[in-house]
């Protein structure tokens, strides 16, 4: 004799399962493109500033030509982005050159903002958001 158990709710209870993963992906997706144009917004920010820079600073503004570059992409998936700029010299700035000390922008203002982003996307996997 064979012992059984069905689960008679069990499609729906799928169905519920998968609904509930879909809110939540959404609910990351969500996260991810806010903490990315967080970030693109303080990037901005930083290189707004007037004045001389020096050294290990985030470079002065001088035409804004490099705040008005920095864009923040969402991948197709929702679940990764990327912020930057296309601009040749704000790699240099970033990471210097043999005649210019690095002046960086993107990486502090990560490091700035990576805590809070954090919190949100594991809110948002948690269901709390």
């Amino acid at each position: 004799m064979r012992l059984q158990a069905r689960l008679l709710e069990a499609p729906r209870l799928a169905r519920r399962l998968r609904l509930l993963a879909e809110t939540r992906r959404l609910a990351v997706a969500a996260a991810v493109a806010e903490g990315a144009e967080a970030l693109r917004d303080e990037v901005r920010l930083s290189l707004s500033q007037a004045g001389p820079s020096g050294p290990g600073e985030a470079p002065a503004r001088r035409s804004g030509r490099l705040a008005a570059s920095v864009t923040a992409e969402t991948a197709t998936d929702g679940l990764s982005a990327e912020v930057g700029s296309d601009l040749d010299y704000g790699r240099h700035l970033e990471f210097g050159t043999r005649r210019l000390a690095a002046r960086p922008w993107l990486l502090p203002a990560f490091h700035r903002m990576a805590p809070g982003i954090a919190r949100r996307l594991l809110a948002a996997g948690r269901g709390e958001l």
